[in-house]
């Protein structure tokens, strides 16, 4: 995902002030996500391959014209999620699927990037539990949240920690 385009100095400033003005540098801010190391790191190589690439055409154009003012990438990791997973059969995701399933909700598996994920990754079982209700619009400037169901839906988390904890 490209979050964030825009153009700014070596401090991040944004420089741009109109449509058609040449700015001092430009900025973007992208969010690399994959379930597999090896998928996320071929990922970013392509990633970075196409922007050095581009670099490189656009610094022999600036100097066929007499203006050999190199453009340079910066690259600058903001966070580091960890990759891991729980297998599908696994105690801790069976039960609390059973109980959600028996309260009467849909369990949708699959991967996800949620603070389960540092559990997972040192190689602790984990699940992202859910806090009740129905959310829309995730990440989008209309995202919202309808906490009818809330309570029964935790509940039935409740009870899923129960049965793990008695078997204990």
């Amino acid at each position: 995902n490209v979050g964030v385009i825009s153009s700014a100095g070596d401090d991040s400033r944004v420089m741009g002030t109109s449509v058609n003005t040449i700015t001092a540098g430009a900025a973007a801010q992208v969010d690399l996500r994959s379930a597999g190391r090896a998928e996320l790191e071929a990922l970013e190589a392509h990633l970075l391959k196409s922007a050095e690439e581009a670099l490189a055409e656009e610094n022999a154009w600036t100097k066929e014209r007499g203006k050999n003012v190199p453009v340079r990438l910066v690259k600058e990791l903001v966070g580091d999620r960890p990759l891991g997973r729980t297998a599908e059969d696994h105690e801790l995701v069976r039960v609390v699927r059973e109980e959600l399933e028996r309260a009467g909700f849909r369990v949708a598996l699959g991967p996800s990037s949620t603070d389960a994920n540092a559990a997972m990754a040192a190689g602790i079982p984990a699940v992202c539990l859910s806090y009740g209700g129905k959310g829309s619009g995730v990440h989008g400037t209309d995202e919202a949240h309808d906490t009818a169901g809330r309570l029964q839906e935790l509940d039935a988390v409740r009870a899923a920690l129960f049965r793990l904890a008695k078997r204990r």
